[in-house]
């Protein structure tokens, strides 16, 4: 069953803010998280907590919760040292 997706408003606002190519990656891995939200290419996001899931795609990092109908996207981030400009 596919779930739901919402977003939190830190992680909204983040979606919002992203260029094109980006938000669409983001979308798609959002909706592949909707679809296996404990998929094999998921894991617990951190050790001590046993409802915050995460998933990588590419250079994008999503962290959720899952409920009975939806994943909640609490983070989400871009991790591509291209992109950092450091003089």
């Amino acid at each position: 069953m596919k779930r739901h997706a919402e977003f939190t408003e830190q992680a909204g606002r983040f979606r919002d803010y992203l260029p094109a190519d980006d938000r669409q990656s983001l979308m798609r891995l959002v909706s592949e998280i909707a679809e296996e939200p404990n998929g094999p290419g998921t894991h617990l996001a951190y050790t001590n907590d046993d409802v915050t899931r995460s998933a990588w795609s590419g250079h994008l990092n999503v962290k959720y919760v899952v409920t009975w109908n939806a994943v909640i996207v609490v983070a989400a981030d871009v991790y591509d040292a291209e992109r950092v400009n450091v003089e």
